[in-house]
């Protein structure tokens, strides 16, 4: 029997699809080419780091960490969206830091 539409196993099932799809897709050489003439770096070296930022946002999001006095009157706990933005944040500078980085004549075809 299928989920319902919208349950949470239909909606996992189209998130763990879309992923699968999207890594197939930029593991394939005309993607990584694109994206490591674009930027520099070799599609691995961009998946390492967006593991990286990833295992960020699990570690801050399963602390058990009692948070102090000060920590609680600061700030609030960033939600999944403000997480997630900081992640896209944070990804998006490295491109954009790699493209810059690189020789005008390089850029140039």
């Amino acid at each position: 029997m299928p989920p319902e539409s919208g349950s949470f196993l239909q909606r996992l099932a189209l998130l763990l699809t879309t992923a699968a799809a999207v890594v197939v897709f930029l593991d394939s050489d005309t993607p990584a080419g694109f994206i490591e003439g674009l930027t520099g770096k070799p599609t691995s070296a961009w998946m390492k780091e967006f593991g990286s930022l990833s295992r960020e946002i699990i570690v801050d999001a399963f602390a058990t960490e009692e948070p102090t006095e000060d920590k609680v009157n600061d700030s609030p706990d960033p939600t999944r969206e403000e997480l997630a933005c900081r992640s896209a944040e944070k990804f998006l500078t490295a491109v954009t830091r790699a493209i810059l980085e690189k020789e005008t004549d390089e850029l140039v075809i």
